[in-house]
């Protein structure tokens, strides 16, 4: 028994992270649709992102004073403009982005095009080399083979456009075939580019940590 309990502290010492992050998209999931349901409501992304930011900050600013308070760096002009560059491109434009994108289409595909932020973030370290690609070995083989399937994936479900099963709110009958085709490619469009803008945030974060 003692052996059996000490292999599971163990497993779960070793797991603990990956559980976390699947917990953390569970969660991320019922989020798209409790916004979505906000957004059929009258709520508007630009003025949503504002309010989760808000209370964001706030519930983390205490947390991030009390434990890093001791390694708080001078705050300089470049690191300010840094800071500015990472909220821009990590938070504020893709936030939004995702979010009007997700109004006008669902919270399935933009979840399924948010999946593409590795394939992304793969792709741009391997042009900017901060990752080679090993295409001989098995690893680099699998990260190819699952992007392409990814990008493959998520494709096939931005250009389709099947009948709802179950929505919040009804398009309004009045409401054409083709406003909706565009307001769906609009979406899409517009999930892709927050897509973009997050895997660039990445990038982005590596190389300011090696200039610091």
């Amino acid at each position: 028994m003692a052996l059996i309990s000490l292999y599971r502290m163990n497993l779960l010492a070793e797991y603990k992270f990956h559980f976390l992050m699947v917990l953390g998209n569970i969660g991320c999931a019922f989020s798209y649709f409790i916004t979505n349901f906000a957004f059929n409501h009258g709520m508007r992304p630009p003025v949503y992102t504002v309010y989760r930011l808000a209370i964001g900050g706030c519930v983390l600013l205490p947390f991030a004073y009390v434990i890093e308070r001791k390694r708080l760096p001078s705050l300089t002009a470049g690191l300010l403009c840094k800071i500015c560059l990472l909220s821009l491109s990590g938070t504020s434009l893709p936030i939004i982005t995702f979010f009007e994108g997700m109004r006008c289409t669902s919270p399935t595909v933009a979840a399924a095009v948010n999946n593409t932020i590795p394939c992304i973030v793969f792709v741009l370290a391997v042009i900017l080399r901060l990752e080679s690609l090993k295409i001989r070995s098995g690893r680099g083989m699998a990260k190819v083979a699952g992007s392409v399937l990814s990008l493959a994936g998520v494709t096939i479900m931005t250009i389709y456009k099947g009948q709802p099963l179950s929505r919040f709110k009804e398009a309004p009958l009045h409401m054409e075939d083709q406003a909706i085709q565009e307001e769906w490619i609009k979406g899409s469009i517009l999930v892709v580019v927050s897509c973009l803008s997050f895997s660039f945030s990445y990038i982005l974060q590596v190389k300011i940590w090696e200039c610091e």
